[in-house]
């Protein structure tokens, strides 16, 4: 997809950008002393060869968004951080709003792009033109997409169409496609006898259920994100014909997997010093799935 923009936005992006390389600080770093948990487990040990390309460094706030944004420089830190960030974000969204069409990238990818650039400008390894370097990197990640989100505790006979999501089932023959091509690409024993533990666990969480799907043109992550608000607007749409609705009490767990917000319960019986008994499971006892048939 060609994404298009005025050239006098270009020239007034590029301004923007570039002032943001004024705006680059190194980090101050607190000097802490971390004590040793010997209570925190270890499943696993990564190292160099764990690490394939280069490492983006960023941090969060308290509410789970990019609030900085980093590389390394002779051992230390240097980025956008606090306001200087919330500028480049801003640069970002009316840089998505300015482009034809503007509703196939998300912000979170140009702010990232724009950081990039700024990084590669920085030790002299990209010279381009930063607005145009951004569009292009953009063009190069845009594609026309089907986004597959299985929706918990839901089945279906037949394939239907909500809004703008098709909802179909995930069926036995998907499934053993799916681990067949994975499992292609294994060569040795113990990691086929690891991917086949793992890939149990994936076929009895998914197989039958029914999943929204949908079609979009766009940058991967900004795809999903439509995808799911698609989805959430069409299972909004859906829940209002369960049959949970004719009991007050009950809840309809139909929604994204992951995001049905199931409560649960988790308890140990020490006698003793140990454990004499272990309990857990869900909370609500009148869990059900929905059938849907024709």
């Amino acid at each position: 997809m060609k994404l298009e923009i005025h050239q006098n936005a270009v020239e007034n992006f590029d301004k923007k950008i570039l002032s943001l390389m004024d705006r680059l600080r190194f980090m101050i770093e607190k000097k802490r002393t971390p004590k040793p948990n010997p209570n925190i487990h270890i499943s696993g040990h990564f190292d160099e060869t764990n690490i394939i390309g280069d490492i983006k460094l960023y941090s969060r706030d308290e509410n789970g968004n990019v609030s900085a944004r980093m590389f390394g420089v002779r051992g230390r830190q240097l980025g956008l951080f606090d306001s200087d960030h919330e500028e480049l974000n801003k640069i970002a969204e009316n840089l998505q709003k300015s482009t034809k069409p503007n509703n196939v990238v998300s912000v979170e990818f140009i702010s990232e792009l724009i950081f990039q650039w700024l990084k590669q400008h920085y030790f002299g390894k990209n010279t381009q033109n930063p607005t145009n370097y951004v569009l292009s990197e953009c063009e190069k990640n845009i594609d026309v997409i089907e986004i597959w989100i299985p929706i918990s505790h839901l089945h279906i006979e037949s394939p239907f169409v909500l809004g703008n999501i098709t909802f179909k089932t995930i069926t036995k023959k998907f499934m053993d496609e799916y681990e067949n091509s994975l499992r292609k690409a294994l060569t040795e024993p113990k990691d086929i006898i690891r991917f086949e533990h793992h890939f149990e666990r994936k076929r009895s969480k998914l197989q039958n259920l029914a999943v929204a799907t949908m079609k979009i043109e766009a940058e991967l992550e900004h795809a999903y994100e439509v995808a799911l608000q698609e989805t959430e607007k069409s299972l909004s749409i859906l829940r209002f014909f369960s049959p949970t609705n004719t009991f007050p009490t009950r809840i309809c767990y139909c929604a994204p997997i992951e995001k049905q917000h199931m409560d649960g319960r988790v308890f140990m019986v020490i006698k003793d010093g140990k454990v004499s008994n272990e309990t857990s499971g869900f909370s609500d006892k009148n869990i059900e799935h929905w059938s849907i048939s024709n």
